[in-house]
């Protein structure tokens, strides 16, 4: 059977989780949702994603939604593609 996810043990309170996923999206909002502190070692895209992420989330949490029921979508700016994903 194969994971998506495994986590080794390292020293001092340490582990390194290795995602195996086709959507940096999707593996960025996971790593969020742990509740844990955690640095991206690789990939490049992986931080990039991360980042553009972040700044979504930071101008969504500035923003006031015009009427109750009514959100207001500025720039939808997108997310890379695994490299290899069509």
């Amino acid at each position: 059977m194969s994971w998506w996810l495994s986590v080794e043990d390292e020293e001092e309170g340490r582990c390194r989780v290795r995602l195996d996923v086709d959507d940096f999206a999707w593996a960025a909002t996971a790593l969020g949702l742990i509740g844990a502190d955690f640095t991206v070692v690789a990939p490049p895209e992986l931080s990039t994603t991360l980042r553009t992420l972040a700044t979504r989330f930071a101008a969504a949490s500035r923003t006031v939604p015009s009427s109750a029921g009514q959100h207001d979508v500025d720039d939808a700016t997108a997310l890379p593609t695994p490299t290899g994903t069509p």
